[in-house]
Formats: structure tokens, C-alpha cells, sequence
């Protein structure tokens, strides 16, 4: 299923299996840069209860690489023409560093992006390799 309908089905899906493994669980849908970018400052600085061991930040959409930088770019993105991306290292990882966020300090944090960084007319090209990010 692709579209709305298949996204918000992956979602209710995710949100099942972590909701079954006993995470709390916030999601949202069809957001625009600047809405994104403020969810994950909220979201990195919130004072989770000590008992939050795991923080898993989940992003499935559009991405690109613009002069070597990855990007995500929000669904409604493309809709409204805004050209601000949303750079991966400075905008979303760099969010949840022990630096920018001390109450995450001691706290697994996992953050996984769902997106091609490439066009199909990059994916067979040598010199695009894969994007690792570090947290610390």
C-alpha cells in the first residue's frame, strides 16, 4: 500500500509493536520543517521519567544530500514548495546529544531514518556511500 493510507498504516503498525514492548509512544503525521524541528527540540529536551531507558526517534519520508549534508524532507514539504531542509547531523541527531540534551545523557538513543538520501539515477554510483551519524 503507498500514499496516506499505507503510511498511516505503517505507523498504527510501529506504534503497536512498541506500544506491545511497553515504550510510550508519540507519533505524528505530515509535518512541516519548522513543526519538525520543533517536536524534536521538545522532544530532546522533555525530562523523561527515569524509567524511559530507550529513546527511538523514527522518520520515514523524502531525503537528499545537498553538498554533502543528508537531508529529510517532510512530506508536506513537497506539497507547499518550502525550501527549507532539514539537515540529518545538525537539525535531529545533534538534538539528542548528551550536550544539547543532559536528561538523555544516560539513556539509549536510537534514530532511525526510513528515506533514500539519493535519486534512483545516484544509487549506482561509487562515490555515494552510506551516511553514519554519532551522537557524541
Amino acid at each position: 500500500m503507498s500514499g496516506p493510507e499505507g503510511i498511516e498504516l505503517d505507523i498504527k503498525n510501529m506504534s503497536s509493536t512498541f506500544d506491545e514492548l511497553n515504550f510510550a509512544v508519540f507519533s505524528q503525521i505530515n509535518l512541516t520543517s519548522s513543526e519538525l524541528v520543533s517536536l524534536l527540540n521538545v522532544a530532546s529536551h522533555f525530562v523523561y521519567p527515569l524509567s524511559y531507558k530507550f529513546i527511538v526517534f523514527y522518520f520515514a519520508g523524502h531525503g537528499g544530500v545537498d553538498n554533502g549534508q543528508a537531508y529529510v524532507l517532510p512530506l508536506q514539504l513537497q506539497e507547499t514548495k518550502d525550501s527549507e531542509k532539514v539537515y540529518i547531523q545538525q537539525s535531529i541527531v545533534s538534538q539528542f546529544s548528551s550536550e544539547q540534551s543532559p536528561s538523555l545523557q544516560y539513556r539509549f538513543r536510537i534514530l532511525l531514518f526510513d528515506c533514500c538520501l539519493t535519486s534512483p539515477s545516484m544509487r549506482h554510483d561509487p562515490s555515494i556511500k552510506s551516511e553514519k551519524f554519532s551522537l557524541e
